[in-house]
C-alpha cells in the first residue's frame, strides 16, 4: 500500500499554505496571484513534474547569484498543482515527492542569496542539505529495521541478506505506514537492500544478526 490520496491531499493543503507564506513573508510588495499563480498556471498546460524537477535543478547549476527563494516557491508551486491534476486523473505518484517539496520548501527558506552556495559549490550545498533532510525523514525507519534485524532472526542467525529482508519486509513496512513515512511497499525490499549497502549503521546492525555460515560466506570471517 502507498500513502492514500487522502493523506497526499491533506499534505498539498498544507505545502499550498507554506508556499504562499514563505512568499508573503519574502516578498510582501509582490502579488501572489500575478507572480506565483498565473505563470504557474501556464507551466502546468506543458510540463510534466519531471520537467519541473529538471528546471529546478538546473537553478543549482549557474554560476551567479540568483534569487533562489522566489524560484523554488515558483517551482514547489508548479509541482504541487501537477500532483493535484495526477490525483484528480487517479495517476501514480512519485513515492519520494512529499520529502522533495518539503526540501524545496526548506530551500526556499533560506536567504535570497547564501554566501555558502559559493563556497562550497552550489552543487555540494544542495546536495548535502538535501541528502539531510532525506535521511531524517528515513531514520526511523532504518532504526526500526535495525531493532527488526535482532528480534526477528532465528536462534542460530539469519542464513543471508536475502532472507532477513524478506523476513522483516511486512512488519517493517506496518511501521513506516503508521508513522506516515513516505515509502511504497513495493519498494521496501529494494529499499532496504540499498540502505544496508550504503548505511553504515544499518549494515552493522544487520551483520551482527546473520548466523556464521552467512558471515563467513560473504567475508566478515575469515
Amino acid at each position: 500500500m502507498s500513502i492514500s490520496y487522502i493523506e497526499l491531499s491533506k499534505f498539498l493543503i498544507h505545502a499550498k499554505q507554506q508556499n504562499k507564506h514563505l512568499f508573503s513573508s519574502k516578498f510582501p510588495e509582490m502579488n501572489y496571484d500575478k507572480v506565483i499563480m498565473e505563470p504557474g498556471a501556464r507551466k502546468i498546460e506543458n510540463e510534466c513534474i519531471e520537467t519541473t524537477q529538471q528546471e529546478i535543478d538546473s537553478l543549482f547549476q549557474t554560476q551567479q547569484p540568483w534569487n533562489i527563494c522566489l524560484e523554488l516557491i515558483k517551482g514547489s508551486y508548479v509541482i504541487l498543482k501537477q500532483i493535484e491534476g495526477l490525483i484528480e486523473k487517479d495517476l501514480r505518484v512519485p513515492d519520494d515527492i512529499i520529502p522533495y517539496i518539503e526540501y524545496l520548501l526548506r530551500l526556499a527558506g533560506t536567504p535570497y542569496y547564501h554566501p555558502l552556495y559559493h563556497e562550497l559549490g552550489q552543487q555540494k550545498f544542495i546536495a548535502s542539505t538535501g541528502g539531510k533532510a532525506r535521511s531524517h525523514i528515513y531514520h526511523p525507519a532504518k532504526q526500526e529495521a535495525a531493532r527488526l534485524f535482532e528480534t526477528c532472526k532465528p536462534a542460530n542467525g539469519w542464513m543471508s541478506i536475502a532472507q532477513a529482508i524478506d523476513e522483516i519486509d511486512e512488519k517493517l513496512y506496518e511501521f513506516i505506514k503508521a508513522q506516515r513515512i513516505p515509502l511504497k511497499q513495493a519498494a521496501l525490499p529494494e529499499t532496504l537492500r540499498r540502505w544496508t549497502r550504503k548505511d553504515t549503521e544499518l549494515r552493522s546492525a544487520l551483520e551482527k544478526t546473520l548466523s556464521t555460515e552467512a558471515r563467513t560466506r560473504i567475508g566478515i570471517l575469515k
